[in-house]
């Protein structure tokens, strides 16, 4: 009796993982952004703008065989004016690449292994105008292309009936190098393209009481001392820890500090500079399921400057403030360990300097992709 159970049990698995890879079901991610920056000071303006969107869709042909393209195009622009009005340059660039591509499946337990190749080219296209003080203006284009094959193998593990994770491995030839890894989310699409996904059981993951650490450091030198006199030496550290706790199921407060320092030697002079970063956050968690959606929000102030010590001694000191929001997915893996990804941010930063120089920062992006993150949890006291 056993024996059949078992039996019954692989064929059902057998059967769910040929009907996620079945002829009609398809795959989808992709990615939009759109940035604003703006600074001020010394009698000029300099505006720049950058848009960019990829859209990556693959259909399954027949049964394990997926054929897909990824296209995707960017435009980027500089200006600046300077005291007397007129442009001094203005420079935009539009990027289209796009990709085609070629994958085999197979059933692996619950997921999904794959390779697959295919070839992908790109066109860049720059414009410009250059201005002199006089209003004279000429006109630059320059256009680059590429056109290069591509070779991937990679995994796919479900976290829901329509969210798998996918990690890849790619290049532009064989063999495969850690550089082209990627890891991100895909939707799975399609008539019958749900996936299983690991059965519902109670977390504590997010419980009131659960604290979360993060951070890192590092710090890196040199010296150039011929004895016995020493000539110059420069150093590099950074040193960064966030804390949250879960004051309430499923909300989590904290604040993230940051600070880094540099210092590097010139001709007969050297240059200092070091900032130091606070943001508070909040945290929320909407449901209690294994994959769930959140919302973040966060505050910024940072603190920069910079020195450079010489004959006439100068520094420069710029401070800054700014606001986020989110939306991501969190997956829980375990009472311990949580993987997040943010699908949609809105940023805004403003910063001056004591030298009459002021800059505003805009971003809004979305995407489905590579932008994955784990996390540890320090279960609390009950």
């Amino acid at each position: 009796m056993k024996t059949q159970f078992l039996l019954a049990a692989g064929v059902l698995l057998a059967g769910i993982a040929s009907a996620q890879t079945q002829k009609g079901n398809g795959i989808l991610s992709g990615s939009f952004g759109v940035a604003l920056n703006r600074s001020e000071g010394n009698s000029s303006t300099q505006t720049s703008y950058d848009a960019r969107i990829s859209v990556r869709y693959g259909q399954f042909v027949a049964d394990d065989w997926l054929t897909g393209i990824s296209i995707g195009g960017a435009y980027c622009a500089d200006r600046s004016r300077g005291g007397n009005g007129l442009y001094k340059d203005h420079s935009f660039k539009l990027e289209q690449p796009i990709a085609v591509f070629v994958r085999r499946y197979w059933a692996v337990g619950t997921g999904f292994l794959f390779a697959g190749g295919g070839l992908r080219a790109s066109v860049n296209t720059q414009p410009g105008l250059l201005s002199d003080a006089s209003g004279n203006s000429t006109s630059t284009e320059s256009t680059n292309y590429s056109v290069s094959p591509t070779v991937e193998v990679g995994g796919v593990y479900f976290l829901s009936k329509r969210i798998a994770l996918e990690g890849t491995i790619s290049g532009a030839g064989l063999p495969l190098g850690a550089n082209g890894v990627n890891l991100g989310l895909v939707y799975w699409a399609g008539p019958t393209g749900t996936g299983t996904s690991n059965s519902e059981s109670v977390l504590t993951t997010t419980n009131k009481g659960n604290w979360v650490i993060e951070g890192g450091f590092g710090v890196s030198g040199s010296a150039f001392n011929p004895r016995p006199v020493r000539i110059a030496n420069s150093y590099d550290t950074y040193a960064n820890v966030s804390l949250g706790r879960f004051v309430a199921a499923n909300t989590l407060v904290g604040l993230s500090v940051g600070y880094s320092g540099l210092r590097q030697p010139g001709d007969g002079d050297s240059t200092s500079s070091r900032s130091f970063t606070v943001a508070p956050f909040v945290q929320k968690y909407l449901s209690n399921t294994r994959l769930t959606p959140f919302t973040r929000g966060s505050l910024f102030y940072g603190s920069s400057g910079r020195q450079v010590v010489d004959s006439n001694g100068s520094d420069d000191l710029f401070s800054s403030i700014g606001a986020s929001v989110g939306v991501g997915l969190a997956y829980r893996i375990s009472n311990r360990f949580l993987a997040e990804t943010t699908l949609g941010s809105l940023n805004y930063t403003y910063g001056s300097n004591n030298k009459e120089f002021s800059n505003h920062s805009i971003n809004l992006a979305a995407q489905l992709g590579s932008n994955l993150s784990l996390r540890y949890v320090i279960a609390g006291k009950r």
